[in-house]
């Protein structure tokens, strides 16, 4: 392979990674992190940043020695056994079918208000559609993400230089109203990091290189870290804090913004950032999805390919009858979203690079022990902050 060639691999890569990380939920972190103030939610983005880079780091150590093909389930029972295997697909896939009901009653939504038809129509054609993407494979959602990711950073860019202008140096200096907040919104940020259930799929797109896997990971968390700080940047700077801590919804917020700037088009400019947003993370997601239930039940895709019909129908059925049938059964997922993340994205790593060092295996990180001794610690903080908050020794994250 040319080496222009390999760098457009990498650069697919990076922008599957950014895609799948940089949802539509970022355009309302600012309601969650609105009492803890601009200073202590860019402390917290950046900190968690570096903890879920490291891990991701972790992962790509792990894969030196494995196949792409080997989910994370399988690594996790090739270190544990059985029990490891049923938590560890347990945690990835409530993880993942929660993101994709939330993903797939949006896009139904959408193409509802785009298109003038019902929800489950809109729901159909929204699953139909993308889910055709996803079942080429990692090079056929690389092939519309290149089109569609490049174009939710020029809709971004266009709303944030008709906000930064505005911005009040004197409201990102205000001071947090709650300093018990700057814990319990990290869970929430541990969530907006999570892409590594996408690492298996990348490490197979780019034949497992890693030095391209390190570039593309650096890459593909950095965009969605600059675009997380800037977007807070804009909020907090825009909108008073006594005001910001008192929105509810996006509707609010995106009201909000366009009566502060007196700019109509900032509002139909966040609903094509969010459609965009929405879009790349469904198509990020689903692949990952139909790897991890290939990892997870080979017998299913024994019976077709890797993204026959079998493994299609389980990635993309179970969430669409959540959104139709059981609508509220999605929030309830989500809300488990962070604990899940926390499991596979933060605990797993460690314990797989633990195992293989004890196999002999020259698993090489940043920082030395003490900087892996402490990615157990923190994951096991965060593990607790739910239980605090409904002790009330820490305050309750809203939006």
């Amino acid at each position: 392979m040319t080496q222009r060639a390999q760098q457009g691999k990498t650069w697919g890569a990076v922008m599957l990674i950014a895609g799948t990380t940089l949802g539509a939920g970022m355009l309302a972190m600012p309601l969650t992190t609105s009492r803890a103030g601009f200073g202590l939610t860019a402390l917290g983005l950046v900190a968690v940043w570096g903890l879920t880079y490291y891990t991701a780091l972790m992962f790509l150590e792990v894969y030196r020695y494995h196949s792409p093909q080997e989910g994370f389930s399988t690594l996790a029972d090739q270190a544990h056994g059985k029990p490891a295997r049923f938590a560890v697909t347990a945690a990835i896939l409530l993880y993942m079918y929660g993101l994709m009901a939330a993903y797939t009653n949006e896009g139904g939504n959408l193409l509802s208000r785009l298109l003038g038809l019902g929800h489950t129509p809109g729901v159909l054609v929204y699953t139909v559609l993308f889910g055709l993407v996803v079942k080429q494979g990692v090079r056929g959602v690389d092939g519309v993400n290149r089109w569609l990711f490049p174009v939710q950073l020029l809709v971004f860019g266009g709303l944030l230089a008709l906000m930064l202008p505005r911005v009040s140096l004197g409201h990102l200096s205000a001071p947090p109203q709650e300093l018990g907040l700057t814990l319990s919104i990290l869970p929430v940020f541990v969530t907006a990091y999570s892409f590594h259930v996408v690492l298996p799929s990348i490490a197979e797109f780019l034949d497992n290189d890693p030095a391209e896997l390190r570039r593309a990971v650096l890459w593909g968390t950095g965009i969605p870290l600059a675009a997380y700080l800037v977007w807070q940047l804009a909020i907090h700077g825009l909108i008073p804090q006594a005001q910001l801590s008192g929105l509810t919804s996006l509707g609010e917020l995106s009201d909000l913004v366009t009566a502060a700037t007196g700019n109509r088009l900032l509002g139909g400019g966040m609903d094509l950032f969010a459609g965009l947003a929405l879009t790349t993370s469904f198509l990020g997601i689903g692949l990952s999805l139909t790897d991890s239930l290939r990892d997870s039940f080979p017998g299913i895709a024994r019976r077709g390919d890797r993204r026959g019909w079998p493994i299609m129908l389980l990635t993309l059925v179970p969430p669409v009858l959540v959104t139709l049938l059981v609508p509220g059964a999605f929030v309830v997922l989500l809300s488990y979203s962070g604990l899940m993340a926390v499991i596979y994205s933060i605990l797993l790593p460690f314990v797989l690079v633990r195992h293989a060092r004890r196999q002999g295996q020259d698993i090489q990180l940043p920082g030395g022990p003490a900087l892996l001794w402490l990615v157990p610690l923190v994951g096991i903080l965060l593990l607790l902050v739910p239980l605090l908050m409904g002790l009330d020794l820490l305050p309750k994250v809203s939006g």
